[in-house]
């Protein structure tokens, strides 16, 4: 009797699985990360655009300014100044918007990677699954862990094939 908890507990398994790589093997990831990739690119070229504008206003400004009288130049100062301020914060903005495309292109991955974690864990009788891509984990037993990578892989990929990879973790759970 005194056993029978410890025999309990050694039957407990647990599944691991690199998250990047079942990521990764997604072709909705790889559509995202292409459209992200596109998104970025374009707003480059605009902050590159922006620069070019700001240094040509700049380098004129500097021929200009021996002969400017004093309240021109001021002005002139001024004007610059709010340039360069403006594209700061435009800069800024341009950031804070690519991150949160970022996160919105990703979110349908996350959550169908979600869906599939779950059915792989509960028809494996799984208590959990650890990512070990943190490399928090730096031992593994065999004996009671299960690598559920490649059927992660093998699910999201039938998940795909059913929703046709444009569709929400939600119509996959509906499926």
């Amino acid at each position: 009797m005194l056993f029978s908890p410890l025999a309990l507990v050694a039957q407990e398994r647990f599944g691991f699985f690199s998250y990047s790589k079942v990521l990764e093997s997604m072709s909705q990831y790889v559509s995202a990360t292409e459209k992200y990739d596109s998104l970025k690119c374009r707003c480059n070229a605009e902050i590159e655009r922006n620069e070019q504008e700001l240094t040509r206003l700049y380098v004129s400004f500097l021929d200009g300014q021996r002969d400017f009288p004093e309240p021109i130049l001021r002005k002139r100062q001024l004007e610059l100044q709010q340039m360069v301020d403006n594209s700061v914060a435009f800069r800024a903005q341009l950031k804070e918007w690519l991150v949160e495309a970022r996160d919105s292109l990703y979110q349908p991955c996350y959550e169908l990677i979600d869906v599939a974690l779950v059915k792989v864990c509960t028809e494996h009788s799984l208590l959990y699954a650890i990512d070990t891509d943190t490399k928090a984990y730096r031992y593994i037993s065999p004996l009671n862990s299960v690598d559920i990578t490649e059927m992660l892989i093998s699910e999201l990929r039938a998940v795909e094939n059913n929703i046709g990879y444009a569709g929400s973790a939600e119509s996959s759970v509906h499926q």
